[in-house]
């Protein structure tokens, strides 16, 4: 009955709770050393990351300009730093690294793939007016560990964690942390594209090469880091010099190209260098310029001006690749409250005029016997059809959803031919499903890159077919 208090006073959920006491149950010594204050805590957290290593210290420190032209400090994890203290202490890790390192031999011509991940991470009351414990994270990886590793966090380094509202003290915001992340990479004297030295388990020397050349998030992240207009903006994507939103479209479109093109041959891509040059055009017509003048450059470049961003440092510009790195996260993009749950919603309402209803949806679903890994979790979606679709839309988790979409496509597939109606709704879902499955052999590295392209566009071709007005009007595009 002594635990029925705990958890009362402060939130804790009971998985969380079974995981705090069963590591209190197995190290009773360590409890009683450290204690079990707040102050006890900071204090094992600060002794654990006091590492000194070739590179320098672990935990470092930026100053970053405010936007008052102030001072402000950021702690950061230096990534050399982390690597040598990784590879010379952990002996699995050390183990993988140094077997793709004499596998591959990593040059300045040849060299491995650093991934930088970034993302906003809400604790506590998501629904909270101002929530203050916002904190904007970046991740990094080596992508030549390959995607089971991948897949599992502790592959991944945190190079920093900085509360959104500090962010939004500093000038230019995300794009000037960002420019500092991805500096740390080649600093004088732990410059990754030229090569580190790895002391790795057993006394053995290797040099490493990388490059940062993917930059994952979802498209906030990604608009947020290198300061593009993004999808409300007049040009809305980075990687296209002629793509410009319907809405906003001239009446004279030579040479442009709608946003919801499907045919991708109409594009003009931008190269890592033409972004560059469109920063540097910004630079120079910010001083030249009226503010009403600059800022109609900017809606029609795609640009926001920030020159304490990643676009405007000189180093960066000869070591970054802006364009070619770039990555949107498909989870976002599909499953993330992305076209998954429009689609479903879609399809819903379509089945719904044909006498399929959310009952019967719900009572196939709840038929199915779910894996363990997913039952216990909560993710199997069984009872998102238990009640009517909200005025929102269909809504449901990236986990239901990954669990949920080949029994939807299953159903609709066993329905009788008579019934199988709305037919151009339902080969929508089909087309939607299939770029979902290749989704999963392209992560496993199974799957050519146009392939997935190939499954894209006919998805997107069916959706436009069906789906384009209801679209428009209920403001999904």
């Amino acid at each position: 009955m002594a635990f029925v208090h705990l958890g009362r006073k402060s939130f804790i959920s009971q998985r969380a709770l079974e995981e705090v006491l069963q590591w209190a149950k197995e190290n009773p010594d360590v409890l009683a050393d450290t204690g079990a204050s707040r102050s006890n805590l900071k204090r094992q957290r600060e002794q654990a990351i006091d590492i000194r290593t070739q590179y320098g210290p672990l935990l470092q420190h930026w100053k970053l300009t405010g936007k008052k032209g102030n001072t402000i400090a950021v702690d950061y994890l230096h990534p050399a730093a982390m690597l040598w203290h990784v590879v010379a202490t952990c002996n699995g890790f050390s183990n993988v690294l140094k077997q793709l390192v004499e596998d591959r031999r990593p040059t300045p011509d040849t060299p491995f793939t650093l991934v930088l991940y970034c993302d906003e991470v809400t604790p506590g009351n998501q629904l909270k007016r101002d929530n203050r414990r916002k904190v904007q994270a970046v991740y990094w990886s080596i992508l030549e560990l390959g995607p089971k590793l991948l897949s599992n966090e502790v592959s991944w380094f945190f190079l920093t964690l900085v509360r959104t509202s500090t962010i939004e003290l500093l000038a230019d915001g995300m794009s000037q942390l960002a420019k500092e992340c991805c500096k740390s990479f080649y600093a004088a004297d732990s410059d990754f594209a030229n090569g580190i030295q790895l002391r790795f388990v057993g006394e053995v020397y290797l040099h490493i090469c990388a490059k940062i050349q993917m930059i994952l998030g979802d498209e906030m992240a990604l608009k947020q880091f290198f300061e593009f207009k993004g999808a409300s903006g007049k040009v809305p994507c980075f990687c296209c010099k002629n793509v410009v939103l319907r809405r906003y479209a001239p009446s004279d479109m030579t040479a442009l190209v709608y946003h919801d093109d499907v045919d991708i041959s109409k594009t003009k891509p931008h190269s890592n260098q033409s972004i560059f040059r469109f920063a540097r055009h910004l630079q120079a017509q910010s001083t030249v310029l009226s503010k009403g003048d600059f800022k109609e450059l900017e809606s029609n470049i795609g640009l926001n001006y920030c020159p304490h961003g990643v676009l405007y440092d000189p180093l960066l510009e000869q070591r970054l690749l802006p364009i070619t790195s770039l990555c949107w996260d498909p989870m976002h993009i599909y499953f993330v409250a992305g076209l998954f749950q429009n689609e479903m919603t879609l399809l819903l309402n379509a089945l719904a005029t044909h006498g399929i209803k959310h009952g019967e949806l719900h009572s196939f679903v709840s038929t199915f016997k779910w894996p363990a890994i997913v039952q216990s979790s909560g993710q199997s979606g069984k009872n998102v059809f238990q009640k009517k679709m909200e005025e929102g839309g269909f809504k449901c988790s990236a986990g239901e959803a990954l669990a949920l979409f080949p029994v939807v496509r299953l159903f609709l597939q066993l329905l009788p031919a008579e019934r199988r109606k709305p037919t151009q709704e339902i080969m929508s879902f089909y087309a939607l499903c299939e770029v979902l499955d290749s989704l999963r052999l392209a992560n496993a590295g199974a799957l050519a890159g146009a392939v997935l392209m190939d499954k894209i566009q006919t998805h997107l071709r069916h959706f436009k077919a069906v789906f384009v007005f209801l679209v428009l009007s209920i403001g999904f595009v």
